[in-house]
């Protein structure tokens, strides 16, 4: 009596090979060489000690306006305190430190996700600012490190969101109108990080492909540099009134000693040249 094994479901197939080529496709990563990181790194601190700053001085400012009617709370207060003292110390050890910049990094947007969680908190409900902040983390991560970390900040900052907004909720009597729209958030998240994921492998390639030209070039240009001297034939190479290249059979068949004459007889011969009458 034979027993016949039963077909794995088509559904089940199918999600399984889509989750085997979203992480295929993560696996092939290609970072940002070392002086572009560093140069990003520079700028993204610079922002956040910027936008830090701005934060902190625009709670005051509004609460000022207001007569103080809407002080900010001491955990608002607690948070973005730290957050410019931070900022400036990520910001001077980045620049300073040259050693492991994408650990300096990683560390330093986690910060980010954290602290706008708190915000975030303070503020109640999904917040159209804290959500551009938080965007710019995610794409900042994505462009900055290797997709493995990107794709932990990117998870740290949706579990922060969704979990903040679910205990919003609880206390106010479990009313989930907001939770629709922390999920909405969580999604964005995940589609600026595969967006910005995207752009940084195409720079990386560029990146490449550049280095690869800028090889090649100066390898013919070793080539020729020990070709041409060889030569039987004179070869003479001007540019802009220049001798560029010029090998031994050249100086010897037009009887000039060295370059600088030659430019000089160049000079003298374009000029006649001009100023012929059959020109």
């Amino acid at each position: 009596m034979k027993f016949l094994k039963p077909a794995p479901s088509k559904p089940m197939n199918s999600i399984s090979s889509v989750i085997a080529t979203v992480i295929d496709y993560f696996q092939r990563d290609d970072t940002l060489p070392l002086p572009q990181l560093r140069r990003l790194g520079l700028i993204y601190s610079s922002y956040r000690f910027v936008v830090s700053l701005f934060s902190m001085l625009m709670v005051y400012i509004t609460a000022r306006a207001n007569d103080g009617s809407s002080l900010p709370s001491f955990l608002q207060q607690t948070a973005l305190s730290f957050y410019v003292l931070l900022s400036l110390i990520l910001l001077g050890l980045f620049y300073v430190v040259t050693k492991h910049p994408r650990q300096q990094l990683a560390f330093g947007l986690a910060v980010d996700v954290i602290i706008l969680s708190l915000l975030l908190y303070t503020a109640g409900a999904p917040d159209l600012q804290l959500t551009m902040l938080y965007m710019v983390v995610v794409a900042a991560s994505f462009m900055l490190l290797h997709s493995s970390q990107a794709l932990i900040i990117t998870l740290l900052a949706i579990i922060f969101v969704i979990y903040q907004q679910f205990f919003y909720a609880i206390a106010n009597s479990m009313s989930l109108a907001n939770l629709g729209d922390a999920l909405l958030m969580s999604a964005s998240f995940l589609a600026v990080g595969g967006l910005s994921w995207s752009i940084s492998q195409r720079l990386v390639q560029v990146e490449k492909v550049a280095a690869r030209h800028a090889k090649e070039v100066e390898r013919l240009n070793v080539i020729n540099q020990e070709v041409i001297p060889q030569m039987a034939n004179g070869v003479i190479v001007i540019d802009c009134e220049q001798v560029v290249l010029a090998n031994l059979a050249a100086y010897q068949l037009l009887s000039i000693p060295n370059t600088t004459a030659m430019e000089a007889e160049y000079v003298e011969t374009n000029a006649a040249l001009s100023s012929s009458p059959n020109n």
